[in-house]
């Protein structure tokens, strides 16, 4: 209930209705994870704080930095979604709006390394300010993302921290 009174709040709501089950415990509270994202040739890696309100903040990036940003994410045992929306400014065109949706698998046997994988895309509320001119729908009719268009792959890492341990130990045994 906390979830859907910080979604009625934020800019976009999450493409699907919630997922059962508890997110994995590296997901939890107030989580600090990165974000990488692979579009096209590019990739990029973000730092996110997922606020147990399901809030996303967005800190640090090595991508184009956003002038303002808002999200949300909710995770059950299995499923993963969330949303971003980046906003930036450049002298040439002002500003413009990017809004993501990311939906993925979360891997129960992960201590961080690819926590969740999934793909990313249009946020169907959005892809008309995104899509060219004269393209409507997505890439996909049916492919996972609550009608976005898939346009590339991300994962989440978490406590990288405790899986570069892991890997320490058993390369050193």
């Amino acid at each position: 209930e906390a979830i859907s009174e910080a979604l009625s709040e934020l800019c976009l709501l999450l493409p699907s209705a919630e997922f059962p089950g508890d997110a994995p415990a590296l997901l939890a509270g107030d989580a600090e994870v990165e974000l990488a994202e692979m579009e096209d040739s590019c990739e990029s890696r973000s730092q996110l704080h997922l606020c147990s309100d399901g809030r996303v903040s967005v800190g640090q990036t090595d991508g184009p930095p956003p002038v303002s940003t808002c999200g949300v994410w909710q995770c059950g045992s299995d499923e993963f979604q969330m949303v971003i929306q980046r906003t930036f400014a450049t002298q040439r065109f002002g500003n413009y709006r990017i809004t993501r949706v990311y939906r993925g698998a979360v891997n129960p046997d992960s201590s961080g390394i690819n926590l969740v994988q999934g793909q990313m895309g249009f946020h169907p509320d959005a892809m008309e300010d995104e899509l060219p001119a004269g393209r409507t729908g997505g890439l996909f009719e049916e492919d996972g993302l609550g009608g976005a268009s898939a346009i590339g792959f991300f994962s989440i890492d978490g406590n990288t921290l405790a899986e570069l341990e892991s890997d320490t130990r058993v390369s050193s045994s």
